[in-house]
């Protein structure tokens, strides 16, 4: 809602929407349609007019120099350019608004949402800065440049106003940050609008010194873990919490960074059923099945010389392991194994080395494969 420009208007009663390329004004004070479009500009067809620009807010260098401008546009738009006019701000550094002020502030600077508010606020002689691109944009960098002051921030009144203060909040971490929501603001109201509805700046300067610290707001998304409803049974484990009783587990890592290796380990404890390193408790024990795509028998022996004697069977492994699902599955009901492990998914789900590229696809060919293993053996894998 805006402020009909037909009456006083205080409690601001003109709507404004836009449809099919047309600017629809209706103002619910009883003024004419037809005098309030005019009044706005606009064109007998509803048509707005050809956009224009409004303001140019030019982002200085620490040094004072143009780094580059936003240029608001009106009906409301932004675009960023060049200070020679050529559009597009990539490869430029990008730094807040009002730098030099905010860096020959030794006090309090004010960090609000937008251009239009800092210039409102320095108006009335009050540091104050922002980012370009508004709510979601600030950038953690920025707070080098705030250090060591008593910075305040102003959120708009909704929710992207709240996190955008709070991912500023999080960036001044250790400093003396405070949040100020300013009372009686309307609506994804900004301080310009506070300010329009009759508030003084000697009432804002009383609100800024009063300002309470940030209390921390974690991102988005993010719980305590005990905060978590879990159900009331957990997934059954063959070794928690590495290894389900059903369905596959994937070890995912870089070449050489010894996967195998703590594989074997926990083939190792499962099929001894003993604690073979400290903390991994297995609740099931029995026989495993090792199928082998790349590290041979000898390298595996050799390990498993060191990790100690335990019912693991060996198996060589050349063909895609789809081809041999069937009597790999007959095996695995022979023997009565509890785990079966594929060393690795990626040469498995080809027959032979492939790059690791396909790790992903492997994982999706790996998990159909299991699928089916399982429908006619119960084993962890």
């Amino acid at each position: 809602m805006a402020r009909c420009p037909l009456h006083k208007d205080d409690v601001r009663s003109l709507a404004i929407t836009e449809k099919r390329g047309k600017v629809l004004v209706h103002c619910h004070g009883g003024c004419e349609q037809s005098q309030v479009a005019a009044a706005l500009g606009l064109r007998a067809n509803g048509h707005a007019p050809a956009r224009q620009v409004e303001k140019v807010y030019t982002y200085r260098a620490a040094d004072g120099s143009p780094a580059f401008e936003v240029v608001r546009y009106w009906p409301k738009d932004f675009l960023q350019r060049r200070p020679d006019g050529t559009w597009g701000v990539k490869g430029v550094e990008p730094v807040p608004y009002n730098l030099p002020a905010v860096l020959a502030s030794d006090h309090g600077v004010v960090v609000v949402e937008g251009e239009k508010d800092a210039d409102r606020l320095a108006s009335l002689g009050i540091v104050a800065t922002c980012n370009a691109g508004g709510a979601g944009k600030w950038r953690p960098e920025f707070a080098r440049y705030l250090r060591g002051r008593t910075v305040v921030v102003i959120p708009d009144n909704d929710e992207a106003g709240r996190q955008h203060a709070a991912d500023v909040a999080r960036s001044l971490d250790g400093e003396d940050v405070r949040v100020l929501e300013l009372p009686g603001l309307q609506p994804k109201g900004d301080v310009s609008t506070w300010l329009d509805d009759g508030h003084t700046a000697d009432e804002l300067r009383d609100l800024l010194r009063a300002a309470p610290v940030a209390v921390p707001v974690m991102p988005h998304g993010a719980e305590w873990v005990d905060s978590i409803d879990l159900p009331a049974e957990d997934p059954p484990m063959a070794l928690p919490p590495m290894v389900l009783d059903e369905g596959p587990a994937v070890l995912f890592g870089m070449g050489e960074t010894r996967k195998s290796i703590l594989a074997q380990m926990v083939a190792t404890t499962l099929a001894t059923g003993r604690e073979t390193v400290p903390g991994w408790r297995p609740t099931l024990a029995g026989p495993v099945v090792w199928l082998d795509y790349e590290s041979g028998r000898l390298r595996f022996a050799r390990r498993q010389r060191l990790l100690g004697s335990a019912s693991i069977l060996y198996v060589p492994c050349v063909r895609p392991i789809w081809d041999d699902v069937d009597s790999l599955a007959t095996l695995v009901e022979q023997e009565g194994a509890v785990l079966v492990i594929v060393d690795s998914i990626v040469p498995a789900s080809a027959g032979g080395a492939v790059s690791t590229k396909d790790a992903e696809t492997a994982a999706r060919y790996f998990g159909a494969v299991t699928s089916s293993l399982r429908a006619r053996c119960r084993s962890a894998m």
